[in-house]
């Protein structure tokens, strides 16, 4: 049985270099994400690093998808937020394991150890000076919050839940698929 989490956040590094892969009639930007934990040795009465857990990332939508191709590198720090579903398997050999995947709705570098220099796509560098003008203003939300009753922002409808492509299970570790895949 599959869990799904909505408005699942984690923060890790790319285990490879994001990747264009045909999933059906849709192209996707996938990558493998480790996060990494520490645990409490009792011990020894110190933090050591933990395993790490994996998940397998992907992006739909084509802007942000060749926006991250074209922005983020392997071993970067990274937080991704989407629709999180986990499936619990068993290898070849009888070993358990978890496959989490991510349906991206976000993804953004983690500024922790790591500086960024923010810039509009081309897509809205093509649309004009306006564009660049609305790029680094703050958002709506923000600048509404004095305004009228008639003029407030209306709440987001739901997005639908994203479907899982059976040829993005076939992926082979590293490709964004998950280290499970091939089963």
């Amino acid at each position: 049985m599959a869990v799904r989490v909505k408005d699942f956040h984690v923060t890790g590094n790319l285990v490879d270099d994001p990747k264009e892969i045909e999933a059906g009639d849709r192209m996707l930007t996938v990558f493998d994400l480790a996060e990494n934990t520490r645990v409490f040795d009792r011990e020894s009465n110190q933090w050591r690093n933990g395993a790490p857990n994996y998940f397998a990332v992907a992006v739909e939508d084509p802007r942000m998808a060749e926006n991250i191709r074209e922005s983020l590198q392997k071993g970067q720090r990274v937080t991704v937020a989407g629709t999180m579903s986990a499936q619990a398997y068993v290898t070849s050999q009888g070993q358990p394991g978890l496959e989490n995947r991510i349906w991206a709705d976000e993804v953004s570098p983690s500024l922790k150890w790591a500086v960024a220099q923010v810039s509009p796509d081309a897509q809205a560098q093509s649309r004009g000076p306006r564009a660049e003008q609305s790029f680094h203003q703050a958002p709506a939300s923000q600048q509404m919050s004095g305004a009228p009753a008639d003029r407030q922002q209306q709440p987001q409808q739901e997005a639908p839940v994203q479907q899982d492509y059976t040829t993005w299970t076939a992926a082979q570790p590293g490709s964004g698929g998950m280290h499970g895949a091939g089963r």
